[in-house]
């Protein structure tokens, strides 16, 4: 098993956070999936909360990528499949990851993907700093403009960081680079990721279509769920212009 020790935010009674922090357990323990990592159980030893977790004994999509540079466009197709279907899951019972990023898609000795930290950053209040006393929770390379303007996170969001996922796996780059906070808000509010008719040269033309309607600025112009977003990506696995 593993133990993720716990810190709430500072600002709120340990009672009410404990109490948010149960029912998402709850929620998150009810969403069996081989796609995601189960949340067994909250704990409490020595006044330090913690979740109860399965152990799973491989690196993280980051850790890998920093090791050995990115995938190719198979198995990155694969990855982010099947980070898809996880986050179809727990969609599917009313849940938003809200953090979805390289450091929470862990790799099993399958070499699977597998989803962590469903909802725990939004819950323990884990937040950027955008300007002065400006907070928004999410990790800025992988936040969605939503989430930015701190408005309510819906499955939209998990999607637009799927997409980036995707982008991250082909790439190894960060999506729009090591840039200052602020930088990186104005460009996930305002500038492509890929700009209309550009085709990095790791990234097939085709998923670059994917990742571009992944990403759009406006949720709705996103795919309309998790499905639909992993079955694009299958298509390039299955088709002329994907791998045999």
């Amino acid at each position: 098993m593993a133990l993720k020790l716990l810190q709430f935010p500072p600002l709120e009674p340990a009672a009410r956070s404990l109490e948010r922090l149960q029912h998402e357990v709850r929620a998150a323990s009810s969403v069996v999936h081989p796609n995601i990592v189960p949340v067994l159980d909250l704990g409490l030893a020595e006044g330090v909360p913690f979740i109860e977790m399965e152990l799973i004994k491989g690196p993280s999509l980051r850790e890998r990528v920093e090791r050995e540079g990115p995938f190719d466009p198979a198995r990155a197709c694969r990855l982010c499949a099947q980070a898809l279907e996880g986050l179809g899951a727990v969609h599917a019972r009313g849940i938003v990851h809200g953090d979805v990023k390289p450091a929470n898609v862990l790799l099993d000795t399958d070499g699977a993907a597998r989803l962590t930290d469903f909802g725990i950053s939004r819950l323990l209040g884990e937040s950027t700093t955008v300007s002065g006393t400006e907070r928004v929770v999410g990790s800025p390379h992988f936040m969605a403009p939503e989430q930015w303007r701190g408005g309510h996170v819906r499955p939209a969001a998990d999607l637009y960081a799927a997409g980036l996922l995707l982008y991250y796996s082909l790439t190894g780059q960060l999506p729009y680079g090591h840039q200052p906070r602020l930088a990186l808000m104005y460009k996930h509010l305002h500038e492509p990721l890929l700009e209309p008719g550009e085709c990095p040269p790791l990234i097939p033309e085709y998923l670059a279509e994917v990742i571009r309607r992944a990403v759009e600025k406006q949720p709705r112009a996103r795919f309309a769920n998790a499905a639909e977003f992993a079955a694009a990506v299958e298509m390039f696995l299955s088709s002329p212009f994907g791998p045999p």
